[in-house]
């Protein structure tokens, strides 16, 4: 037979009615002596380093108050530039890239000389031209002397009066020169029709047309006048910049043209006659009777 399991014995002591004294912490141990060499050190690094904290303390003071003036003075900055904004400035250039002074239309922007020496080259120009660069030769002279509807006008006279389908038929070269001075019959400021309030002149130019046909080995001249009124345009609006003379500010818008000499060499059908007065007479654009005109002579 098995014997018996041994009785278990419990070792926890009786409960005596006390509490349980607590622990009694242990005391550090007392640091070692140290050395009045090392001490000094230590005490010279920590005054070091608050020397460190407190001179940088200041130097960011110093710092964030300039950072705080800059802004203050930028933020003045950006509003007075947008307050006082200046207003722009327009000027004109021409096509060299030099600039063209700017004047009201209804005030003269040419001298005396420059307006004669360009109605000169608006003549000779308006009726040099060849069978063979007819249109093109037409369309920069259009675009460089005449207003819209003076150019407008002028090609429409020509192609009525028959004188190109004459060029063209003929092979003619047709030439002309100013045989004398412009005279400046009357200017002053348009009174009425479409450039009203703008400044006009109103010149004749003495012309000869040279006439030379290839096909029939033949040549004349005839001797003209060429009245036109030039009228004050913007460079800008209304001429294409294609030369110097197109810069200049004035614009053709009639053209008269009377013929003073009948020596027209070849007869009548073959040769191109310049616009005649009587065709010219039917544009209908500005008379010299609408301009508040002062007369000057031009001495020839």
């Amino acid at each position: 037979m098995s014997s018996p399991p041994p009785k278990k014995t419990s070792t926890a002591s009786a409960p005596t009615g006390k509490p349980a004294q607590p622990q009694k912490a242990t005391k550090p141990a007392k640091p070692e002596f140290m050395d009045p060499q090392a001490k000094k050190e230590a005490l010279e690094l920590i005054r070091l380093r608050n020397d460190f904290y407190r001179d940088n303390y200041r130097r960011l003071i110093v710092v964030l108050l300039m950072l705080l003036v800059l802004m203050f003075s930028m933020v003045y900055w950006i509003y007075y530039l947008t307050s006082h904004r200046p207003s722009p400035r327009y000027f004109a250039t021409n096509t060299a890239g030099g600039l063209i002074p700017l004047k009201p239309l209804s005030v003269s922007s040419l001298s005396i000389t420059a307006l004669q020496n360009w109605t000169a080259r608006a003549a000779a120009a308006s009726f040099s031209f060849n069978y063979i660069q007819l249109k093109q030769q037409l369309e920069n002279v259009k675009d460089t002397y005449f207003t819209s509807s003076g150019g407008d006008m002028f090609l429409s006279t020509l192609i009525k009066s028959g004188d190109l389908d004459a060029v063209t038929q003929g092979k003619f070269i047709v030439t002309s020169e100013p045989t004398g001075a412009p005279e400046i019959l009357s200017q002053g400021i348009m009174g009425s029709g479409s450039y009203k309030g703008r400044y006009a002149w109103v010149v004749r130019v003495p012309l000869v047309i040279n006439y030379e046909s290839i096909l029939e080995n033949i040549s004349s001249h005839r001797n003209i006048n060429v009245q036109m009124t030039v009228v004050r345009t913007s460079p800008l609006v209304e001429n294409v910049a294609t030369s110097i003379d197109s810069l200049q500010g004035i614009g053709i818008s009639q053209l008269l043209v009377q013929g003073t000499s009948n020596n027209f060499g070849p007869p009548q059908p073959t040769t191109p006659a310049a616009t005649t007065t009587a065709a010219s007479a039917t544009q209908t654009s500005l008379s010299e009777s609408a301009i508040m005109h002062t007369p000057i002579s031009v001495a020839a």
